[in-house]
C-alpha cells in the first residue's frame, strides 16, 4: 500500500471520527435545550426577522440581536438562565455575550435544524 492510500484512509477515518463528534455534540445541544425549554427557560432566536419568519424554534421569541439590550432587561437574578437561538453563527454568539454581560447564564442552541422541534412560520 503506498502513501497515496494510507492518506485516504486516515482521511475517511478522520472524517467518520469528526462526523460521529458533531453529531453527539449536536444531539447533546438538544437534549439539554428541550429540558430547559420544558422547565420554562426563555427561547430568544436573535436571527434577523426574515430568518425567524422563514423557520424557528416552536417557543421562541425572536429578538434581533441589533433590539437585544433595549427589549430584554435585566435578569430578575443573578445567573438566571436564557437560551439563544437562530440562524447566524456570529449573531448567536454576539447575543450570547450581551445576555452574559447583562447577568444571564446563556446556553446557546446552535443552528436550529428541522429536527428539533423547528416550526415553520405559518
Amino acid at each position: 500500500m503506498g502513501a497515496k492510500e494510507i492518506l485516504m484512509i486516515a482521511a475517511g477515518t478522520i472524517f467518520v471520527v469528526l462526523t460521529i463528534l458533531l453529531w453527539w455534540l449536536d444531539d447533546t445541544r438538544r437534549k439539554k435545550v428541550r429540558v430547559l425549554s420544558s422547565q420554562g427557560v426563555p427561547l430568544v432566536d436573535v436571527g434577523l426577522a426574515a430568518d425567524y419568519g422563514h423557520s424557528h424554534l416552536e417557543g421562541a421569541a425572536n429578538v434581533p440581536l441589533e433590539e437585544l439590550e433595549a427589549r430584554i432587561g435585566t435578569p430578575t437574578a443573578a445567573g438566571q438562565p436564557i437560551v439563544v437561538c437562530g440562524h447566524g453563527f456570529v449573531r448567536r454568539v454576539r447575543g450570547a455575550r450581551i445576555l452574559r454581560a447583562m447577568g444571564y447564564a446563556v446556553t446557546n442552541a446552535g443552528f436550529t435544524r428541522a429536527s428539533m422541534t423547528e416550526r415553520p412560520a405559518r
